[in-house]
C-alpha cells in the first residue's frame, strides 16, 4: 500500500484491514491479526541509501499505544521486512502476509534497526485505537523547497511564527536530522515530527551556507500555531494576485498516467479572457505546480502560493504541457478585468453527445452516443473507446469535460477512439446541446434527462436578466435540492448552515450590469466561496485563505439568465449554503 505522508497526518496503516484503518471497526477486523504500527513504503533509492536489500518492507512511522508492536519494543524508523518465514517483496507486501495470520499468533517479526538486522516475538492482538485530532498534533512549521534535489539532507521553506522560526531556522536551511535521525527526503520529516507529542522538545541539526547548527526547544502542536492577521475590513479583491483560470486537482493516479513528479499541482479546465492567464497564453490540460521558487506540495497548494503575490506583481510560472515543463511570465491582473468566457446562452454551448459508459477502461472512456449528436454523425458507437479529443490525451470523464468546454459550436473537433481495440479518428464541427435536443432545455454540457425524471427541470425558454431590472432573492437551500446536486452532479453543498456570516447579500450593480455579493464573517478560518447555476456549472470560485471580516465582490450571474443558482460559503469544516433566485421585473 502506497501512502503520502503529510507533515502533521501521517498515513495509517494498521496492518489490519482497511475498514480498521478508516475508524468502521467489522467483525472481520476481530479475526484479523493486528500489528499496531504506522508505515510508509520507501523508494528503492532511499533503501539504498540506508543500507537495505530488500526495498518492499514497511518504514515505521508510528507505533499505536497499547499494541502488539509497542508490547514488543518496535519503534518508529525500524524497517519490517518479513514475519516467520515469509518476506515482503514486488508482489507480497507486509499486509499480505498479514493477512495469513489471527490475533493470538505469536509470530517473530523481522526487522532492521540502525543498519542491524534483528528479529523480535510478537502475539497478534485485535484492536484499534484512535488517532489525535489534527489539532493537538505537533507541528514544526517547514515545507519543502523548490530546489531539493541531489543534497544530503531536505532543504525548507520556514512558517512565520512557527516553531521552526522560534529554532532560528530560515528559507532555504538544509535539515540534516531532527532527535538523531538522518533526514534523507521530505517523509522522513514526517515520520520524525509524527512520533512526537506538542510540548516535547524536538533538536533540529541543519546547515545555512556550509555551516552546521543546532537548535532545540519544545515543539507546538498546530493548534498552538500563531495565527496570521486577519484582513482588514476594506479588503480589495482587486488588490490580490488573480491569474484567471479554473482548475482541478489531479488524482495520484492520474498523475502517474500523465507522468507528472509532482501529484500535488493544478490542472487547468478554463481560462479566462482577458486575464493574466490567457496574455501568458496558458491553455486547458496545462498543470501548474509552482510561481518562481515556489512549489506546490501536500501542505502548499497552488491558491497558497498566490496569496504571497497581489496585483501588478511579475512572476514566473512553472507548468507542464504534453508532458514537457515550461515556464510563462506572468503579471498578475485585476480580478475585475477578467471575463469568464462561459457563454451567455447555456442552450448554445458545445456538446459532443456522448455519456460515460457503465463498464470502465483505464485507456480512455468508454462511450455511450446520443441521438442526432456531434457523436452520432461522426459515427461514433455505443462501446467505443474515446482516448483523445483534439489532440489532449483523454484518461476520464473529466478530461472530455475539459475538452469539449473550450470549444465554441462549430469547431471541429478531431476524436480518437478505440473500436474493437483497433484505433479509428473522425472529425466534425460541434453541435450546440439545442441542436442535438431541440425538444429540451439544456441541463448540462454532457448531463443527459432521465425521460422518467419528474423533478423540476430549468425552463427551457432563455431569458437574460439585465442588472437593472433584477429580482434577487436568497433563500436556504433544502435537503431535497442538497440531494439533487448531489445525484446529478456530484456537487457537495450540504444545506446545514452551521457557518456563523452576516449581512450577505447578492444585489445589482447596475454600473457595471452584474451583481455584488457581500457578507461579514466575524470568525478566521480557511474561506472559499462557490456557485453553482442549475445546470451543474461552477461559474464562480473564490479560495480567499485565511480570512475574516468583510467581503465583496462582483458576480456575473446575469449572463446565465434567470433561474436558480446555488452559493456556498465555507470556513474550515463550517458552511452557508443558499438558493439564489434571479427573476426579471
Amino acid at each position: 500500500m502506497k501512502c503520502l505522508i503529510i507533515l502533521t497526518l501521517g498515513c495509517l496503516l494498521a496492518l489490519t484491514n482497511l475498514a480498521a484503518a478508516q475508524g468502521t471497526y467489522t467483525r472481520a477486523d476481530a479475526e484479523t491479526a493486528y500489528l499496531g504500527i504506522q508505515s510508509d513504503n520507501i523508494s528503492e533509492a532511499k533503501a539504498k541509501a540506508l543500507g537495505f536489500d530488500n526495498p518492499h518492507g514497511s518504514y515505521v512511522t508510528r507505533v499505536v499505544s497499547n499494541s502488539a508492536a509497542e508490547k514488543a519494543g518496535l519503534q518508529p524508523f525500524d524497517y519490517v521486512y518479513g514475519i516467520d518465514e515469509h518476506r515482503v517483496s514486488e508482489d507480497t507486501e507486509l499486509g499480505d502476509i498479514l493477512a495469513k495470520f489471527k490475533p493470538g499468533d505469536k509470530v517473530t517479526i523481522h526487522f532492521i534497526r540502525q543498519n542491524k538486522k534483528q528479529t523480535v516475538e510478537v502475539t497478534f492482538v485485535s484492536r484499534r485505537t484512535p488517532l489525535m485530532s489534527a489539532a493537538e498534533k505537533p507541528y514544526l512549521g517547514v515545507s519543502p523547497h523548490s530546489d531539493n534535489d541531489d543534497q544530503l539532507g531536505v532543504k525548507v521553506y520556514v512558517v512565520r511564527n512557527s516553531t521552526a522560526e522560534a529554532l532560528g531556522m530560515q528559507d532555504g536551511d538544509v535539515i540534516l536530522s531532527i532527535n538523531n535521525h538522518p533526514m534523507v527526503d521530505w517523509s522522513d520529516i514526517s515520520l520524525a515530527i509524527d512520533q512526537l507529542k506538542a510540548g516535547e522538545k524536538i533538536a533540529v541539526e541543519f546547515e545555512r551556507g556550509g555551516k552546521k547548527m543546532r537548535a532545540e526547544r519544545p515543539i507546538q502542536s498546530y493548534a498552538e500555531r500563531t495565527p496570521p492577521t486577519p484582513r482588514a475590513p476594506n479588503w480589495n479583491p482587486d488588490e490580490m494576485a488573480f491569474l484567471g483560470i479554473n482548475s482541478t486537482d489531479v488524482s495520484e493516479e492520474k498523475v502517474k498516467q500523465l507522468g507528472f513528479d509532482n501529484t500535488n499541482g493544478s490542472y487547468v479546465t478554463r481560462v479566462f479572457a482577458n486575464s493574466a492567464a490567457e496574455k501568458a497564453g496558458l491553455k486547458p490540460f496545462d498543470y501548474v505546480y509552482g510561481i518562481n521558487d515556489y512549489r506546490t506540495n501536500e501542505d502548499v497548494s497552488l491558491s497558497k502560493i498566490m496569496r504571497k503575490f497581489k496585483t501588478g506583481d511579475q512572476v514566473t510560472l512553472h507548468y507542464i504541457r504534453n508532458g514537457q515543463k515550461k515556464t510563462a511570465d506572468v503579471t498578475f491582473s485585476k480580478r475585475s478585468e477578467a471575463k469568464t468566457n462561459i457563454s451567455e446562452k447555456p442552450c448554445d454551448a458545445p456538446f459532443l453527445g456522448v455519456r460515460e459508459a457503465e463498464e470502465t477502461t483505464k485507456n480512455g472512456v468508454k462511450i455511450e452516443v446520443i441521438e442526432k449528436s456531434t457523436a452520432a454523425e461522426m459515427s461514433l458507437q455505443n462501446g467505443d473507446v474515446i482516448t483523445a479529443i483534439n489532440g489532449h490525451r483523454i484518461l476520464d470523464w473529466e478530461d472530455v469535460s475539459i475538452a469539449v468546454d473550450v470549444l465554441r459550436v462549430g469547431d471541429p473537433i478531431a476524436v480518437e477512439y478505440l473500436r474493437d481495440g483497433e484505433k479509428q479518428t473522425a472529425t466534425k464541427p460541434v453541435k450546440s446541446y439545442c441542436e442535438t435536443r431541440p425538444e429540451e432545455s439544456r441541463l448540462g454540457i454532457f448531463f443527459e434527462m432521465d425521460p422518467d425524471d419528474d423533478r423540476p427541470q430549468p425552463d427551457e425558454n432563455y431569458v437574460r436578466v439585465d442588472a437593472g431590472s433584477a429580482i434577487v432573492d436568497l433563500k436556504d437551500m433544502t435537503g431535497e435540492e442538497a440531494t439533487d446536486l448531489k445525484n446529478r452532479f456530484n456537487i457537495e453543498m450540504p444545506a446545514t448552515n452551521d457557518l456563523r456570516i452576516e449581512k450577505l447579500s447578492v444585489t445589482p450593480d447596475t454600473e457595471r450590469n452584474a451583481f455584488r455579493l457581500q457578507f461579514n464573517l466575524p470568525q478566521e478560518g480557511e474561506t472559499g466561496i462557490r456557485l453553482y447555476n442549475a445546470a451543474g456549472r461552477m461559474i464562480y470560485n473564490y479560495d480567499l485563505g485565511k480570512f475574516s471580516g468583510d467581503f465583496t465582490d462582483q458576480v456575473n450571474i446575469s449572463q446565465n439568465g434567470a433561474g436558480s443558482y446555488f452559493l456556498e460559503i465555507r470556513q474550515g469544516t463550517k458552511a452557508a449554503t443558499k438558493k439564489v433566485i434571479l427573476q426579471s421585473k
